[in-house]
């Protein structure tokens, strides 16, 4: 890339640089190696730059390491097509329908009701068009607990939130909390919600109980004259700063976590059981007690996981990790097929297969 582009559309001045890949390609690995050239190239002209990169093969990401500038911490990221697509299928073994209801949010569609169609249809249809926003609650929801925040948001505000950001503490970064059913809304609260549009979302900032607590109709939740709406905007430059909190979330942080254009990348926090887990994430397994609590060794409850027998035989305290090169996935030794096929009616296979997903590709 050219300095003097990279001069003339100001990416000193820019929150994030994306790096799209051609999917239709004939050579992934070339757009890879195109696409790294890039970033190499908006590194040594800006190197404070969050740069964004869409890559096509996994094995192409440990590239990205040897860039000086490229910093994880500052939230530089990379998106892996084929990473997103094996993740799915993990992910719909766990919850079968996932990697459907992800792929909704992701694409950008429009529909029309048709009193043709079945209602289950137009439901579907509706769901599909809907995409992940961001808005900052009303100080309305200061004190509710989020399972308060949710409820109302849905009977009141035709709103699907899902999770918000909670701040950490003594400068931690902020993270972002799925479900935390135990977590208390506080003032500034960022809401990532479920949405057919942005201006739908802005009912969950625009909200005051004072004023709206008797409207029946969604579509008729405004910003009001009342003072308990205007709380904790300074200015009309305020506004203007968190702007691009409201457009669509890029399509990398709902796998990865939902992730905002700007310095500081936020870590995702899952504090409920009930939520669905990410493809890089490494849940435990557990004991399931006869009480139907689920604890470690030491008493401390775990969430259930998908192996909650092997914790019997399994001291994962004593039991070294090994990583590939971008610390994201286990590592282990190659094997000979011929070692890794289990024989019908053999004594090992129940223990090697307990809590195992099976994937076949042809």
């Amino acid at each position: 890339m050219n300095p003097i582009d990279l001069q003339r559309v100001k990416v000193h001045e820019a929150d994030a640089c994306l790096v799209l890949a051609n999917k239709y390609c004939q050579d992934p690995d070339a757009e890879d190696a195109a696409n790294i050239m890039r970033v190499i190239s908006i590194k040594n002209y800006s190197d404070d730059i969050r740069v964004i990169i869409q890559l096509m093969q996994y094995h192409n990401k440990a590239y990205l390491l040897n860039i000086p500038s490229w910093d994880w911490k500052q939230g530089d990221d990379v998106i892996c097509l084929a990473e997103l697509k094996l993740g799915f299928i993990a992910q719909s073994c766990l919850a079968p329908g996932f990697s459907t209801m992800m792929a909704n949010l992701f694409a950008m569609r429009s529909f029309k009701t048709s009193p043709d169609t079945q209602v289950w249809q137009n439901d579907y249809l509706q769901g599909t068009g809907c995409e992940m926003y961001t808005e900052t609650l009303s100080p309305s929801f200061t004190g509710m607990s989020f399972p308060q925040a949710s409820e109302l948001c849905f009977t009141k505000l035709k709103l699907l939130l899902l999770a918000i950001e909670v701040k950490g503490c003594e400068g931690a970064d902020n993270k972002i909390s799925i479900n935390p059913r135990g977590a208390k809304i506080v003032a500034n609260t960022q809401g990532f919600f479920i949405a057919q549009s942005a201006d739908e979302v802005k009912r969950a900032w625009f909200y005051c109980k004072a004023c709206h607590d008797e409207i029946k109709d969604e579509t008729l939740i405004k910003k009001c004259k009342c003072k308990n709406c205007d709380m904790n905007r300074h200015d009309d430059m305020h506004l203007a700063q968190r702007n691009h909190r409201n457009s669509s979330i890029p399509t990398a942080n709902m796998v990865n976590s939902t992730k905002q254009v700007n310095k500081v990348k936020p870590n995702v926090n899952r504090t409920s059981t009930e939520t669905v887990v990410s493809p890089g994430y490494n849940s435990r397994p557990t004991s399931r007690t006869s009480s139907g609590n689920n604890q470690n060794n030491n008493g401390v409850a775990l969430p259930v996981g998908l192996a909650d027998d092997q914790a019997k035989d399994f001291d994962f305290e004593k039991t070294e990790m090994k990583y590939d090169s971008t610390g994201m996935f286990h590592w282990s030794p190659a094997k000979n097929l011929e070692e890794c096929i289990l024989e019908p009616g053999s004594d090992d296979s129940s223990e090697w297969t307990r809590g195992s997903v099976l994937i076949c590709r042809s």
